[in-house]
């Protein structure tokens, strides 16, 4: 199916995604198989790199398909808890809420560039609320590891800042 052909990819070993695929077969297919979002190779991008393949080879083993897992899983269900009027989009006010309950309090500008970026029609579908937690999950990570201090300030150089922005 679409799964096997478009993820099969991703795993270090196509036998590690058939056993995946087949003990989970049920779930994955009700969650990937209406998911278009920004899966693939540049998802592996906002693993955290500490449980990065040590091989460099940006494929998913098994610890890191089960840390991935486990985030989709918790974040859809964050997305239907806060799905209000279980459209199967958030409204703004909804992703707020939903983002504070994902461990991301945000200021109303930082908000608002978000929902712009990531509404389509002045929603947000459940796509692309996994594509902003990624995202998120990656700048807080990037720049943690830029304010050395833990200040809360962090000053970078081009180099640092051109790999956080593109790569971040």
């Amino acid at each position: 199916g679409a799964w096997s052909t478009s993820w099969m990819y991703l795993f270090q070993s196509p036998n590690l995604a058939c056993i995946l695929y087949s003990h989970a077969h049920e779930e994955m297919q009700n969650i990937l198989g209406r998911c278009s979002f920004c899966y693939g190779r540049g998802l592996i991008v906002f693993l955290d790199p500490s449980n990065a393949q040590k091989d460099g080879s940006a494929r998913l083993g098994l610890v890191e398909f089960q840390i991935l897992w486990n985030k989709i899983r918790k974040w859809l269900g964050i997305f239907r808890q806060y799905d209000l009027d279980k459209s199967g989009t958030m409204s703004s006010y909804e992703m707020r809420l939903a983002l504070e309950s994902a461990g991301f309090k945000l200021n109303n500008r930082l908000h608002q560039v978000l929902v712009a970026r990531y509404a389509e029609n002045e929603t947000i579908d459940f796509d692309n609320f996994v594509c902003c937690l990624f995202k998120l999950e990656a700048m807080f990570r990037s720049f943690q590891t830029l304010d050395r201090d833990g200040t809360g300030v962090a000053e970078l150089n081009i180099t640092e800042w051109l790999l956080m922005s593109m790569c971040g």
